[in-house]
Protein backbone atom coordinates (compact mmCIF):
# COMPACT_ATOMS: atom_id res chain seq x y z
CA UNK A 1 0.00 0.00 0.00
CA UNK A 2 1.32 3.63 -1.09
CA UNK A 3 2.44 5.61 1.31
CA UNK A 4 -0.30 9.11 1.89
CA UNK A 5 1.00 12.41 0.98
CA UNK A 6 3.08 14.83 2.65
CA UNK A 7 0.12 16.71 5.32
CA UNK A 8 -2.57 13.98 4.07
CA UNK A 9 -4.81 12.18 6.67
CA UNK A 10 -4.14 8.77 7.75
CA UNK A 11 -6.72 6.27 6.52
CA UNK A 12 -9.05 5.05 9.30
CA UNK A 13 -7.53 2.75 11.30
CA UNK A 14 -4.04 3.17 10.39
CA UNK A 15 -1.70 4.36 12.51
CA UNK A 16 -1.07 8.19 12.55
CA UNK A 17 2.38 9.42 10.71
CA UNK A 18 4.75 10.31 12.99
CA UNK A 19 5.61 14.42 13.58
CA UNK A 20 8.39 15.69 11.86
CA UNK A 21 11.63 16.24 14.11
CA UNK A 22 11.72 19.66 15.34
CA UNK A 23 15.40 21.56 14.64
CA UNK A 24 18.25 20.08 15.95
CA UNK A 25 19.79 23.74 17.82
CA UNK A 26 18.00 27.13 18.36
CA UNK A 27 17.18 29.42 15.49
CA UNK A 28 17.12 26.13 12.60
CA UNK A 29 14.39 26.60 10.83
CA UNK A 30 12.35 23.20 11.26
CA UNK A 31 10.83 20.49 9.18
CA UNK A 32 7.57 20.81 7.34
CA UNK A 33 4.53 20.37 9.38
CA UNK A 34 6.33 21.13 12.26
CA UNK A 35 5.04 24.31 14.59
CA UNK A 36 6.46 26.74 17.14
CA UNK A 37 4.57 24.97 19.99
CA UNK A 38 6.30 21.89 19.15
CA UNK A 39 2.86 19.96 18.58
CA UNK A 40 2.11 18.58 15.19
CA UNK A 41 -0.14 19.34 12.66
CA UNK A 42 -3.68 17.99 11.55
CA UNK A 43 -3.15 14.54 10.79
CA UNK A 44 -0.21 13.57 13.28
CA UNK A 45 -0.99 11.83 16.14
CA UNK A 46 -4.89 11.35 15.12
CA UNK A 47 -6.92 8.21 14.95
CA UNK A 48 -10.33 8.40 12.53
CA UNK A 49 -10.93 10.27 9.44
CA UNK A 50 -10.35 14.27 9.17
CA UNK A 51 -7.82 13.66 12.16
CA UNK A 52 -10.90 13.13 14.56
CA UNK A 53 -10.60 10.39 17.47
CA UNK A 54 -13.74 7.80 16.90
CA UNK A 55 -17.26 8.47 18.82
CA UNK A 56 -17.28 6.80 22.10
CA UNK A 57 -20.97 5.93 24.04
CA UNK A 58 -21.62 7.95 26.98
CA UNK A 59 -22.91 6.49 30.38
CA UNK A 60 -24.61 7.63 33.53
CA UNK A 61 -21.78 6.91 35.88
CA UNK A 62 -19.82 10.14 35.02
CA UNK A 63 -23.08 11.90 35.86
CA UNK A 64 -23.43 9.93 39.58
CA UNK A 65 -19.93 11.13 40.50
CA UNK A 66 -20.22 14.27 39.78
CA UNK A 67 -24.11 14.68 42.21
CA UNK A 68 -22.33 12.60 45.16
CA UNK A 69 -19.04 14.54 45.04
CA UNK A 70 -20.71 17.95 45.02
CA UNK A 71 -22.78 16.81 48.05
CA UNK A 72 -19.80 15.38 50.00
CA UNK A 73 -18.07 19.07 49.32
CA UNK A 74 -21.76 21.15 50.55
CA UNK A 75 -21.33 19.00 53.28
CA UNK A 76 -17.89 19.58 54.99
CA UNK A 77 -16.11 17.02 52.69
CA UNK A 78 -15.30 13.69 53.03
CA UNK A 79 -16.80 14.14 57.07
CA UNK A 80 -20.12 15.22 55.66
CA UNK A 81 -22.65 12.90 57.01
CA UNK A 82 -20.58 12.48 60.35
CA UNK A 83 -21.39 16.80 60.87
CA UNK A 84 -24.71 16.58 60.23
CA UNK A 85 -25.76 13.35 62.74
CA UNK A 86 -23.07 14.84 65.06
CA UNK A 87 -24.23 18.36 65.15
CA UNK A 88 -26.83 18.61 67.87
CA UNK A 89 -27.78 17.41 71.05
CA UNK A 90 -30.29 14.84 70.51
CA UNK A 91 -31.09 13.24 74.38
CA UNK A 92 -29.39 14.55 77.53
CA UNK A 93 -30.37 13.19 81.18
CA UNK A 94 -28.66 14.00 84.41
CA UNK A 95 -27.41 10.96 87.44
CA UNK A 96 -27.13 12.61 90.70
CA UNK A 97 -24.96 9.78 93.57
CA UNK A 98 -27.06 9.89 96.73
CA UNK A 99 -30.43 10.60 94.73
CA UNK A 100 -32.45 10.25 91.93
CA UNK A 101 -32.64 12.49 88.91
CA UNK A 102 -36.13 13.54 89.40
CA UNK A 103 -36.33 14.56 93.03
CA UNK A 104 -33.52 15.03 95.57
CA UNK A 105 -33.51 15.63 99.57
CA UNK A 106 -30.20 17.17 101.57
CA UNK A 107 -29.55 18.50 104.41
CA UNK A 108 -28.40 21.95 104.83
CA UNK A 109 -24.01 21.85 104.02
CA UNK A 110 -24.25 18.81 102.38
CA UNK A 111 -22.99 18.27 98.19
CA UNK A 112 -23.80 15.91 96.07
CA UNK A 113 -22.39 15.45 92.24
CA UNK A 114 -24.01 14.88 88.75
CA UNK A 115 -22.91 13.50 85.79
CA UNK A 116 -24.31 14.61 82.42
CA UNK A 117 -24.79 12.19 79.58
CA UNK A 118 -26.12 13.47 76.36
CA UNK A 119 -26.04 12.21 72.81
CA UNK A 120 -24.05 11.99 70.85
CA UNK A 121 -21.52 12.07 73.19
CA UNK A 122 -19.49 15.13 71.35
CA UNK A 123 -21.97 17.50 69.52
CA UNK A 124 -19.56 19.37 66.91
CA UNK A 125 -22.17 22.52 67.39
CA UNK A 126 -24.30 22.17 70.84
CA UNK A 127 -23.87 22.54 74.82
CA UNK A 128 -25.70 22.84 77.69
CA UNK A 129 -25.83 25.04 81.02
CA UNK A 130 -27.47 24.30 84.96
CA UNK A 131 -28.54 26.46 86.79
CA UNK A 132 -30.71 26.91 90.40
CA UNK A 133 -33.85 28.41 90.53
CA UNK A 134 -32.74 29.94 94.14
CA UNK A 135 -28.92 30.57 94.50
CA UNK A 136 -29.22 31.45 97.98
CA UNK A 137 -30.68 28.05 98.84
CA UNK A 138 -28.87 26.04 96.57
CA UNK A 139 -25.82 26.61 95.07
CA UNK A 140 -24.79 24.84 91.08
CA UNK A 141 -21.38 24.75 89.93
CA UNK A 142 -20.94 23.17 86.34
CA UNK A 143 -16.78 21.51 85.02
CA UNK A 144 -18.21 19.61 81.92
CA UNK A 145 -20.22 17.13 82.38
CA UNK A 146 -20.19 17.40 86.41
CA UNK A 147 -22.82 19.08 88.22
CA UNK A 148 -22.06 20.37 91.52
CA UNK A 149 -24.78 21.34 94.32
CA UNK A 150 -24.31 22.36 97.64
CA UNK A 151 -27.38 22.98 100.22
CA UNK A 152 -27.02 26.45 101.81
CA UNK A 153 -30.43 27.21 103.75
CA UNK A 154 -33.59 25.32 104.29
CA UNK A 155 -36.61 25.53 101.72
CA UNK A 156 -36.85 23.98 97.82
CA UNK A 157 -35.32 24.76 95.00
CA UNK A 158 -35.15 23.12 91.16
CA UNK A 159 -31.71 21.98 89.42
CA UNK A 160 -32.82 23.32 85.03
CA UNK A 161 -30.59 21.85 82.37
CA UNK A 162 -30.89 23.60 79.40
CA UNK A 163 -29.25 23.20 75.93
CA UNK A 164 -27.92 25.55 73.51
CA UNK A 165 -29.22 24.24 70.17
CA UNK A 166 -27.00 26.18 67.97
CA UNK A 167 -28.85 24.20 64.99
CA UNK A 168 -31.19 21.19 64.95
CA UNK A 169 -34.32 20.94 66.81
CA UNK A 170 -36.51 24.50 67.66
CA UNK A 171 -36.93 23.71 71.18
CA UNK A 172 -33.89 23.45 73.58
CA UNK A 173 -33.78 20.15 75.35
CA UNK A 174 -34.46 20.46 79.50
CA UNK A 175 -33.72 18.32 82.60
CA UNK A 176 -35.14 19.22 86.29
CA UNK A 177 -34.46 18.10 89.32
CA UNK A 178 -36.47 19.38 92.37
CA UNK A 179 -34.50 19.48 95.69
CA UNK A 180 -35.71 20.14 99.15
CA UNK A 181 -33.51 20.86 101.76
CA UNK A 182 -33.74 19.83 105.03
CA UNK A 183 -32.12 21.72 108.58
CA UNK A 184 -31.49 18.59 111.04
CA UNK A 185 -32.46 19.50 114.52
CA UNK A 186 -28.96 19.65 116.97
CA UNK A 187 -30.78 19.63 120.14
CA UNK A 188 -34.38 20.71 122.31
CA UNK A 189 -34.22 23.56 124.80
CA UNK A 190 -36.80 25.08 127.24
CA UNK A 191 -37.46 21.48 128.57
CA UNK A 192 -37.99 21.44 132.57
CA UNK A 193 -36.31 19.14 134.34
CA UNK A 194 -38.98 17.46 135.87
CA UNK A 195 -42.85 18.03 135.07
CA UNK A 196 -45.42 18.16 138.48
CA UNK A 197 -49.12 17.81 138.17
CA UNK A 198 -52.41 17.49 140.24
CA UNK A 199 -54.83 14.97 139.14
CA UNK A 200 -56.74 16.74 136.35
CA UNK A 201 -53.86 19.89 136.64
CA UNK A 202 -52.35 20.98 133.25
CA UNK A 203 -48.80 21.75 132.86
CA UNK A 204 -47.53 23.99 129.54
CA UNK A 205 -44.65 22.92 127.67
CA UNK A 206 -42.74 25.66 126.26
CA UNK A 207 -39.64 23.85 124.29
CA UNK A 208 -38.13 24.83 121.25
CA UNK A 209 -35.87 23.37 118.55
CA UNK A 210 -32.39 24.20 117.83
CA UNK A 211 -31.33 25.87 115.74
CA UNK A 212 -34.49 28.01 115.14
CA UNK A 213 -34.81 27.09 111.38
CA UNK A 214 -34.36 23.75 111.77
CA UNK A 215 -37.18 21.63 109.79
CA UNK A 216 -37.77 18.83 112.46
CA UNK A 217 -41.31 19.23 114.04
CA UNK A 218 -41.27 18.94 117.77
CA UNK A 219 -43.15 16.12 119.23
CA UNK A 220 -44.02 15.02 122.68
CA UNK A 221 -45.35 11.36 123.81
CA UNK A 222 -45.86 9.84 127.47
CA UNK A 223 -45.11 6.36 128.29
CA UNK A 224 -48.29 5.61 130.63
CA UNK A 225 -51.24 7.77 129.56
CA UNK A 226 -52.76 6.36 132.66
CA UNK A 227 -51.14 8.58 134.79
CA UNK A 228 -51.05 11.65 132.55
CA UNK A 229 -51.32 12.67 128.58
CA UNK A 230 -49.55 15.33 126.43
CA UNK A 231 -51.38 17.00 123.22
CA UNK A 232 -49.89 18.53 120.52
CA UNK A 233 -48.33 21.80 121.53
CA UNK A 234 -47.32 20.60 125.13
CA UNK A 235 -49.82 20.64 127.54
CA UNK A 236 -49.63 17.73 130.01
CA UNK A 237 -52.71 16.70 131.95
CA UNK A 238 -52.93 14.85 134.94
CA UNK A 239 -54.90 11.75 135.06
CA UNK A 240 -54.04 9.77 138.27
CA UNK A 241 -51.76 9.90 141.04
CA UNK A 242 -48.55 8.33 139.82
CA UNK A 243 -45.47 8.82 137.91
CA UNK A 244 -44.71 8.64 133.94
CA UNK A 245 -41.95 9.95 131.43
CA UNK A 246 -42.56 12.27 128.58
CA UNK A 247 -40.62 12.19 125.59
CA UNK A 248 -39.80 15.02 123.36
CA UNK A 249 -37.94 14.26 119.88
CA UNK A 250 -37.06 16.27 117.33
CA UNK A 251 -35.59 14.62 114.34
CA UNK A 252 -32.93 12.39 116.49
CA UNK A 253 -32.67 13.95 118.93
CA UNK A 254 -34.95 13.13 121.72
CA UNK A 255 -35.02 14.02 125.52
CA UNK A 256 -37.51 12.64 128.44
CA UNK A 257 -38.54 14.03 131.22
CA UNK A 258 -40.16 12.51 134.26
CA UNK A 259 -43.69 13.25 135.54
CA UNK A 260 -44.96 12.84 138.96
CA UNK A 261 -49.35 13.52 138.96
CA UNK A 262 -50.51 13.84 142.78
CA UNK A 263 -53.54 13.82 144.40
CA UNK A 264 -55.55 17.24 144.53
CA UNK A 265 -55.06 19.37 147.34
CA UNK A 266 -57.90 19.48 149.44
CA UNK A 267 -58.65 22.14 152.31
CA UNK A 268 -60.04 21.31 155.59
CA UNK A 269 -61.07 22.96 158.80
CA UNK A 270 -58.86 22.79 162.14
CA UNK A 271 -61.17 20.79 164.68
CA UNK A 272 -58.84 22.80 167.02
CA UNK A 273 -59.02 26.46 167.74
CA UNK A 274 -55.82 28.30 167.81
CA UNK A 275 -54.07 32.48 168.29
CA UNK A 276 -53.77 34.45 164.63
CA UNK A 277 -52.13 37.22 166.34
CA UNK A 278 -51.80 39.74 163.25
CA UNK A 279 -55.52 38.93 162.12
CA UNK A 280 -56.29 39.84 166.17
CA UNK A 281 -58.46 36.56 166.29
CA UNK A 282 -58.74 33.33 167.34
CA UNK A 283 -60.40 30.56 165.16
CA UNK A 284 -59.97 27.61 163.79
CA UNK A 285 -57.91 27.65 160.40
CA UNK A 286 -57.71 25.70 157.07
CA UNK A 287 -55.15 23.12 156.50
CA UNK A 288 -54.24 21.23 152.75
CA UNK A 289 -54.13 17.51 152.70
CA UNK A 290 -50.39 18.02 152.50
CA UNK A 291 -48.03 21.08 153.05
CA UNK A 292 -48.02 23.23 149.93
CA UNK A 293 -44.47 23.92 147.97
CA UNK A 294 -44.33 27.28 146.22
CA UNK A 295 -48.83 28.47 146.65
CA UNK A 296 -49.57 30.89 144.37
CA UNK A 297 -53.28 30.95 144.74
CA UNK A 298 -56.50 29.25 144.80
CA UNK A 299 -60.08 29.87 143.99
CA UNK A 300 -62.52 30.94 146.75
CA UNK A 301 -65.82 30.44 147.49
CA UNK A 302 -67.15 33.08 150.69
CA UNK A 303 -70.58 33.60 151.83
CA UNK A 304 -71.14 35.59 155.08
CA UNK A 305 -73.85 33.28 156.83
CA UNK A 306 -75.11 34.84 160.60
CA UNK A 307 -73.99 38.17 162.59
CA UNK A 308 -75.08 37.63 166.34
CA UNK A 309 -76.44 40.30 167.20
CA UNK A 310 -78.27 40.41 163.95
CA UNK A 311 -78.46 44.28 164.58
CA UNK A 312 -74.80 44.80 164.20
CA UNK A 313 -74.52 42.92 160.49
CA UNK A 314 -74.20 45.85 158.70
CA UNK A 315 -70.43 45.88 160.70
CA UNK A 316 -68.90 43.21 158.54
CA UNK A 317 -71.00 44.06 155.53
CA UNK A 318 -69.14 46.13 152.38
CA UNK A 319 -66.00 45.24 153.52
CA UNK A 320 -62.60 44.17 152.52
CA UNK A 321 -61.54 40.29 154.40
CA UNK A 322 -58.35 39.82 154.94
CA UNK A 323 -56.83 36.22 153.61
CA UNK A 324 -53.93 35.02 156.03
CA UNK A 325 -51.25 32.24 155.00
CA UNK A 326 -48.50 30.56 157.60
CA UNK A 327 -45.39 29.87 156.46
CA UNK A 328 -41.72 29.83 157.30
CA UNK A 329 -41.75 33.04 158.85
CA UNK A 330 -45.32 32.56 160.40
CA UNK A 331 -48.88 34.17 159.96
CA UNK A 332 -48.27 36.79 156.59
CA UNK A 333 -51.70 38.84 155.70
CA UNK A 334 -51.14 37.38 151.82
CA UNK A 335 -53.82 39.21 149.90
CA UNK A 336 -57.61 40.38 150.16
CA UNK A 337 -61.01 40.72 148.56
CA UNK A 338 -64.13 43.07 148.69
CA UNK A 339 -67.44 41.20 150.14
CA UNK A 340 -70.68 42.76 149.81
CA UNK A 341 -73.58 41.89 151.72
CA UNK A 342 -74.41 39.10 154.67
CA UNK A 343 -75.34 36.15 152.41
CA UNK A 344 -73.83 37.32 149.36
CA UNK A 345 -71.47 35.12 147.66
CA UNK A 346 -67.49 36.29 146.34
CA UNK A 347 -66.25 33.84 143.60
CA UNK A 348 -62.68 33.94 142.72
CA UNK A 349 -59.03 33.76 142.57
CA UNK A 350 -56.97 34.66 145.36
CA UNK A 351 -53.04 35.38 143.87
CA UNK A 352 -50.14 36.13 146.04
CA UNK A 353 -45.96 35.70 145.47
CA UNK A 354 -45.30 32.06 145.67
CA UNK A 355 -44.27 30.66 149.35
CA UNK A 356 -44.35 27.41 151.43
CA UNK A 357 -47.83 27.35 153.37
CA UNK A 358 -49.59 24.70 155.57
CA UNK A 359 -52.31 26.72 156.71
CA UNK A 360 -54.88 29.50 155.69
CA UNK A 361 -57.47 31.65 157.57
CA UNK A 362 -59.74 34.60 156.72
CA UNK A 363 -60.98 37.62 158.93
CA UNK A 364 -62.71 41.16 158.21
CA UNK A 365 -60.97 44.21 158.06
CA UNK A 366 -63.17 45.98 160.74
CA UNK A 367 -62.49 44.06 164.05
CA UNK A 368 -65.87 44.87 165.73
CA UNK A 369 -66.09 44.98 169.26
CA UNK A 370 -70.21 44.96 169.00
CA UNK A 371 -70.13 41.75 167.14
CA UNK A 372 -69.41 38.74 169.61
CA UNK A 373 -69.79 35.86 166.94
CA UNK A 374 -70.67 35.03 163.09
CA UNK A 375 -71.06 32.50 160.29
CA UNK A 376 -69.97 31.80 157.32
CA UNK A 377 -69.75 29.28 154.34
CA UNK A 378 -65.41 28.57 153.16
CA UNK A 379 -64.78 26.42 149.83
CA UNK A 380 -60.82 26.23 148.98
CA UNK A 381 -60.28 24.94 145.93
CA UNK A 382 -57.67 24.78 142.35
CA UNK A 383 -54.70 25.49 144.66
CA UNK A 384 -51.61 26.75 142.40
CA UNK A 385 -48.15 26.35 142.38
CA UNK A 386 -45.22 28.19 140.97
Amino acid sequence: MAAPAPGAPAPYGAPAPAAPAGPSYPGQPGPAGYTADGYAPAGYGMAGPMGMAPPQKKGKGGLIALIVALAVLLAGGGGGWYAASNWSIKTMSIAFTGGSAASLTMNVGDSMTGTVTVTPAKPLHDSYTYTSSSNSVLSVTQDGATITVKALKPGSATITGTTANSKGKPKPITTTTKVTILQPATGIDGLPESIGVEEGGTAQITASVVPADSTDVLSFSIDDESIATVDGSGLVTGVAAGSATLTATAGSITKTVPITVIAPITWDRSASRETIEPANAIGRPWLPSRPVHNCTGFSLFFSLDTVDPVAYTSDLENIDYYVWAYGPRGWENVASFQYGSINSIFLGDITFPAMDITKLYFSPSNVSSRVSSWSFTILIEGTKTG
